[in-house]
Parts: C-alpha cells; sequence; structure tokens
C-alpha cells in the first residue's frame, strides 16, 4: 500500500514539472541576491520565532502544489540552506582570507566580544527586567523587629519586639 501511494505522489510531484511551476509565485524577497546584507536580514527573519513556519504554511496553503506540507517544509529548508551557503561562498570571494593565516586579535575581539555581549544581554535583560522592575525605587518597610541578646546557650538576657508603627519611634 505504502509503495502505491509514493508512487502515486512521484507521478502527481512529475506531472507538475512537466507542466511547469506558476510563474506568479514571488519568492522570499531577501534571497534575490546574495550579499552580506540580504543574509543578515535573512538571518534576521528566520531569528524570529515561527515567522519562517508561518510564511512557508501559507505558501503551500495558497500554492497549487502536490506536495504535502513536510515536503514543502523540507524543501524550504533546504533552499534557506542553499541560499545561506551561497551567501558565505559569496562573501568569502568578495573578502578573501589567506589559508593558514591567524585572524586578528581586534577582530576576535571586537566580533567575539561583541557577540558574548549580546547573548548574555539577551539571556540576562528579562531576568533582571522582572526581578527589579517593579522594586526599584520603593521601599521596602519591616513590619516586625525582634531582637533577643543571649549569652551561650542560655536563656535570652534582652528580649525586644517591635511591629509597624512603632519601629521608627
Amino acid at each position: 500500500m505504502w509503495y502505491m501511494v509514493k508512487s502515486f505522489y512521484l507521478l502527481l510531484s512529475a506531472y507538475q514539472i512537466r507542466c511547469g511551476y506558476p510563474t506568479r509565485i514571488l519568492g522570499n524577497v531577501l534571497c534575490k541576491r546574495y550579499n552580506i546584507l540580504n543574509y543578515v536580514l535573512f538571518k534576521g527573519y528566520l531569528l524570529v520565532p515561527f515567522l519562517f513556519e508561518l510564511r512557508t504554511i501559507m505558501d503551500w496553503v495558497w500554492t497549487n502544489t502536490t506536495m504535502t506540507l513536510m515536503d514543502w517544509l523540507k524543501m524550504e529548508d533546504i533552499f534557506n540552506n542553499i541560499f545561506q551557503h551561497k551567501c558565505a561562498r559569496r562573501m568569502e570571494s568578495e573578502y578573501p582570507q589567506p589559508r593558514g593565516e591567524r585572524k586578528n586579535p581586534t577582530v576576535k575581539y571586537l566580533m567575539g566580544g561583541g557577540a558574548l555581549v549580546v547573548i548574555i544581554g539577551i539571556l540576562w535583560f528579562p531576568l533582571v527586567l522582572f526581578a527589579l522592575g517593579n522594586t526599584v525605587g520603593k521601599p521596602n518597610l519591616p513590619y516586625d523587629v525582634t531582637l533577643s541578646l543571649r549569652i551561650g546557650p542560655y536563656q535570652p538576657v534582652y528580649t525586644m519586639s517591635a511591629q509597624n508603627n512603632s519601629i521608627y519611634r
């Protein structure tokens, strides 16, 4: 049964290839050129949670195709990887680095240090914001104070306690 379904799927896919793909598909606007700007914008697009999946599913829904959703997602993922590799090869050809030569420490510290600061900021900013957001600038007044003075393991020599208003006298 599985063989028959897969054969029918391949037959429909071959028919789609023979008849041609729709010409009205614009594709991803960021993938028209292979340069560093498109690469950075494309990586930013991929970093937005579920935006890639949302666009891919909408493309699949409104495009006449014989592919399943999972196959369409695989095809888009392959296209994304190929685009990123093409951009990387283009950057390597435009900004060549001789083999076996060390990277400049200034570049390493600026790029690596900047990346570390950004990642640490992304991790720590929400924690600091929610931990200190409502408490900064507001006094944290005590409600109850208790003082006990004892010598060694014996009973306390002096005990004092105060509540709310009598704390400030």
